[in-house]
């Protein structure tokens, strides 16, 4: 539904649940490991796996492998704790490779090869021709047709006040919502929502994105990846909305700050020479 599997089976090597069960896999799996603690096997993400029809032995907890780097190592340490087993799972690729998640990834090679192996990956990825089609429709139903400029925004963190301040210069931005996903595909979907999104920011005439957003670096690379040139998107470096407090700094010392008087009129004497 998300990507053109065509397309990324001429470059990595996939197989789909739907082809292990005409296989004769009965769903169940072995063996699920996971990385960096058991903070990711938590209820939600547990139900996630069971609304994909995968079931396992739960009277045994899932193998933490602490770290990974993506190194031989790594991998060969993974490697020998999957080969008795004949159908494995990991929760979340996020445990796996950690810095790809929100601002962490970058456009370009970072020398940690985690990030620099999923970025080769990543230029595999294209949407399917189903998306591409949800999108066609907002922009023929919402955005003035499907050839009509437009201009996309993301921001993190919402809502910002710079939403009321548009509307007080009379800018009225245009949302995709659950709703209008739901009426499409029969069913809500958060990560789905969020890849109709990437597309409708990645044609977008003119993209304004978030700097802490990983999203928004999708999206960024998307677009250049199609040829947009770096004058056609910009980032919001920072939010209009209040910061959060930070804690106040503990009052220096009488002696500190006796030391930083003397300190200062030395440098006073020092500037009149």
């Amino acid at each position: 539904m998300l990507y053109d599997l065509d397309h990324l089976s001429k470059q990595q090597s996939i197989v789909t649940q739907e082809e292990l069960l005409d296989a004769g896999w009965n769903g169940r799996l072995d063996f699920v490991g996971h990385v960096a603690g058991m903070r990711f096997v938590e209820a939600g993400n547990l139900d996630r796996f069971r609304a994909l029809n995968v079931t396992w032995d739960e009277a045994h907890r899932f193998k933490d492998f602490n770290s990974f780097d993506c190194s031989s190592s790594s991998l060969c340490n993974i490697a020998d704790h999957l080969r008795p087993f004949k159908y494995a799972g990991f929760m979340l690729y996020q445990t796996a490779v950690r810095d790809t998640g929100a601002a962490c990834f970058r456009l370009k090679e970072t020398g940690q090869v985690c990030h620099d192996m999923y970025l080769q990956v990543l230029q595999s990825l294209v949407r399917s021709r189903y998306m591409l089609d949800i999108v066609n429709r907002f922009r023929e139903q919402s955005l003035g047709g499907a050839d009509a400029p437009y201009l996309a925004v993301h921001i993190r963190p919402y809502e910002d006040i710079c939403f009321d301040m548009w509307q007080q210069v009379d800018l009225h931005p245009v949302y995709y919502n659950m709703e209008d996903l739901e009426e499409v595909v029969g069913f809500r979907s958060l990560s789905l929502l969020g890849m109709v999104e990437e597309e409708i920011a990645t044609q977008a005439d003119f993209f304004i994105g978030s700097h802490v957003s990983s999203m928004s670096a999708t999206v960024l690379q998307d677009r250049f990846a199609r040829g947009q040139t770096s004058q056609s998107a910009t980032t919001f470096m920072n939010t209009l909305s209040t910061p959060i407090k930070l804690k106040k700094r503990k009052k220096p010392s009488k002696g500190t700050q006796k030391a930083l008087r003397k300190e200062s009129r030395k440098q006073h004497r020092k500037a009149r020479r």
